[in-house]
């Protein structure tokens, strides 16, 4: 007591527990408010950190169930690749296009495919000659 004002201290525990779990004083006062332990007063530890973590999958269960069929889909998914069959058919038509891009690049390179910008530029310039020869 200073002069007859008696000053309240908190008792720390909060701050232990957030030391002991490795998380923010804010984020663990918000944990074990969330699982109903009072942090003002003495509490076990072992027994919050048990509630934290049964609330942390607590929280997950409504999303655990399993997607719904689409109802519109007719298709069953392939056992082997577990994907469904229109996305199976979309990897190979973009494998198909991958594979005819790689093919036009090895015919450009080897001198058997030119640019089609490369013959439209020597077209003009050998219509040019003939105009301005005419002329």
């Amino acid at each position: 007591m200073d002069n007859g004002i008696e000053i309240k201290r908190r008792p720390g525990y909060l701050k232990r527990y957030a030391d002991h779990a490795g998380i923010a004083m804010s984020s663990a006062a918000e944990q074990l408010k969330r699982i109903g332990i009072d942090y003002h007063h003495e509490f076990d530890f072992l027994e919050a950190d048990r509630r934290r973590e049964a609330a942390r999958h607590a929280a997950r269960s409504a999303f655990a169930h399993p997607i719904p069929k689409d109802p519109m889909l007719d298709e069953e998914i392939d056992p082997e690749t577990r994907k469904h069959p229109t996305f199976i058919e979309s990897q190979a038509e973009r494998e198909k296009f991958r594979a005819k891009l790689t093919e036009l690049e090895y015919m450009e390179r080897v001198g058997e495919l030119i640019p089609a910008k490369a013959v439209d530029d020597e077209w003009f310039r050998l219509a040019r000659l003939v105009r301005n020869s005419i002329l």
